[in-house]
């Protein structure tokens, strides 16, 4: 399972290939010191990267807007990614693409060997639900349920039994000091 990809990884800048230079220098890596606890560790998919190959977003309308071009780059398991820029740079549009919640206009984005971007939308929402792990800005918890209750929503919305999910949960919860 990749669980929160932004929080969790790092990039290094030999591991990443700007824009061309006609476009805007606009997302700047850096580098962060690795992590040796992941939240990850034990997960299904721990041993693999997640790797980004000439991954292209443009908007097309009255004006055609490229927010990047030609990106790549590999993020090794024990690795944090950090994403810094201005406003507007295209850090949340690269988020919702490794999230697979918005399609890239090319390239392509690797968990593993499984390409998110060649994937219909049933068997995306399958992976992203049992492979990718979501921590928002904002507060995106149920108030009416517990912190518990919370963390086992998507294990109980893939179909697990309730009394395999609750350790599940708890284990979560421990490993990032919320137990």
């Amino acid at each position: 399972m990749f669980c929160c990809v932004v929080a969790k990884l790092s990039l290094t800048t030999t591991h990443w290939q700007m824009p061309p230079p006609d476009l805007p220098n606009r997302l700047t890596p850096q580098p962060i010191e690795t992590c040796e606890n992941l939240f990850i560790q034990g997960l299904s998919l721990m041993s693999n990267s997640i790797s980004v190959e000439s991954l292209a977003k443009t908007y097309r309308g009255a004006n055609e807007l490229t927010i990047f071009a030609d990106m790549t780059f590999v993020v090794n398991p024990g690795e944090r990614l950090a994403l810094i820029g201005e406003s507007g740079a295209g850090k949340s549009t690269l988020l919702h693409l490794l999230g697979g919640l918005d399609t890239p206009t090319g390239g392509a984005i690797r968990f593993g060997d499984t390409d998110i971007t060649r994937l219909n939308q049933r068997d995306l929402a399958d992976f992203r639900n049992r492979e990718i792990g979501f921590v928002w800005q904002v507060q995106s918890l149920l108030p009416e349920f517990t912190a518990l209750e919370n963390v086992m929503m998507p294990l109980l919305v893939r179909g697990e039994d309730p009394s395999s999910a609750r350790p599940k949960a708890e284990t979560m919860l421990t490993e990032v000091g919320l137990a």
